[in-house]
């Protein structure tokens, strides 16, 4: 835990020292030279699968995504392997300049509603002058449903979760991204309040102008999950048709929210625990920023 963490720090320090020179040489020596333009369409969307992606949400722009998720392939033909059972997350994004964006979103899994931040701090260039991108994810979650036998205050109901995205585009056919992550959340065998800090990795493969294939994975301390919890594992792939992005994948999370998928995954992914589903996102123009 204690390497984790100090890992954590350095990576923390790093970027700040990267990100202070990048401000130093100023944004017009930066955009002068097409060489030191920043890096795009690392992934198809703002999402690999599950964790947050290296790109943001453009200014003057909404992003309307609806996940969906079935239940477990091992729930067997009585349930028609999963089929029967689902839960939706229904959630917008927003770009507002500067890098930034925020997001909402609403889970049918216990009634929770999230909202979270992500911020550039700085973008990898063309000319690998800055050689990754790293931002600052951010993200709090409110379960409305109470746990059975469990005599808890809305407050403790909260969880938070906090990621350090580093990536980089490799080539037109492959991004990757690493993410040291930490989740403070309650327990649900428990009640108590737990802290998990982890490492997660995500890349993108690029198989057509339009497709790709999308695998992504969550390390943590198994003697630091809750009874039951398993590490998130998740493969699928990208689908882009015009203004749509449609994100077919296998998970073994049932939960959307990030405290969810991140600190209470119960499927085994090599066991049959593994649940068909899908992302779809929209991309809405709501106003033309001026530098355009």
């Amino acid at each position: 835990m204690r390497k984790i963490l100090r890992s954590a720090f350095l990576l923390l320090c790093f970027s700040a020292v990267v990100t202070v020179k990048a401000q130093d040489e100023g944004l017009d020596d930066l955009l002068g030279d097409p060489g030191r333009l920043p890096v795009t369409a690392s992934f198809k969307s703002t999402r690999v699968i599950n964790s947050a992606s290296l790109e943001i949400t453009d200014a003057g722009t909404m992003d309307i995504k609806i996940q969906h998720r079935f239940g477990p392939l091992n729930s067997g033909a009585y349930e028609l392997w999963g089929l029967d059972a689902s839960s939706v997350r229904i959630g917008a994004e927003w770009g507002l300049g500067g890098n930034t964006m925020i997001g909402l979103g609403r889970s049918g899994e216990g009634q929770t509603y999230d909202a979270y931040g992500k911020w550039k701090m700085f973008a990898q260039t063309r000319d690998n002058h800055i050689p990754v991108s790293v931002l600052l994810f951010s993200a709090a979650a409110l379960r409305g449903q109470a746990l059975p036998g469990v005599n808890e205050p809305r407050g403790e109901r909260f969880s938070y979760v906090q990621q350090l995205i580093i990536g980089r585009k490799f080539s037109d056919a492959f991004s990757m991204q690493l993410m040291p992550t930490w989740v403070h959340h309650r327990s649900p065998n428990t009640g108590g309040a737990q802290n998990l800090a982890g490492l997660g990795a995500a890349f993108r493969m690029k198989l057509s102008p339009r497709t790709s294939f999308n695998a992504e994975y969550v390390w943590f301390p198994s003697d630091r999950l809750p009874r039951g919890v398993n590490a998130p594992l998740s493969i699928g792939f990208d689908i882009e048709t015009g203004g749509h992005v449609f994100q077919l994948h296998l998970t073994n999370s049932s939960g959307m929210a990030d405290k969810s998928w991140l600190s209470e995954t119960r499927g085994d992914f090599f066991r049959g625990g593994i649940r068909p589903g899908f992302n779809i996102t929209r991309v809405f123009t709501l106003w033309q920023p001026k530098n355009r």
